[in-house]
Parts: structure tokens; C-alpha cells; sequence
């Protein structure tokens, strides 16, 4: 299951041309999270908003999450947020 979810989200980042490679944002993820949260944030997609590209970073956990968006441009997070259960 966790191979399809991946997959889901892995697959845009495929097809776009991106200046951050998928390492580095997940870098910038994970040094943005909370200590709990830090070793899930794994299941990544790149998409265009408003005329930029942005990576979305979210944890892989049951119940309560995390969402980090990543202007790939700058490297600069736009939005860190906190989902389900807390």
C-alpha cells in the first residue's frame, strides 16, 4: 500500500522540470518538522500554483499529519500544516 501511495505521489515529480532535485526538498521538510513527525515526512509531488512550481511534502501517519509546502524557486517553505488529530 505504502509503494502505491509513494507512487501517487512521485509521479508528477517525474515529468517537471524542477530546479530543487526531490533530496533537497525533502531536506528542507524534514528539517521544518517536529522531532515526532521528522522520519515520516517522506511522500513528496510537485505541482504548479499560480504560475510556480511547489512541492508538497506530507508525513506518512494514521490519524495526524503534517503538509509542508516548498516554493521550488526560492527553497523558501510557504506553508507548514498540521492535519487530522492533534
Amino acid at each position: 500500500m505504502f509503494e502505491f501511495i509513494h507512487h501517487f505521489f512521485t509521479r508528477h515529480t517525474q515529468q517537471t522540470k524542477t530546479k530543487l532535485a526531490e533530496e533537497e526538498v525533502l531536506i528542507i521538510a524534514r528539517d521544518a518538522a517536529d522531532q515526532p513527525l521528522r522520519d515520516s515526512m517522506c511522500m513528496i509531488k510537485v505541482e504548479e500554483r499560480k504560475g510556480r512550481l511547489v512541492w508538497t511534502v506530507a508525513s506518512a501517519t494514521i490519524g495526524s499529519g503534517l503538509e509542508i509546502a516548498i516554493d521550488d524557486a526560492t527553497g523558501k517553505i510557504i506553508n507548514i500544516k498540521h492535519v487530522g488529530v492533534r
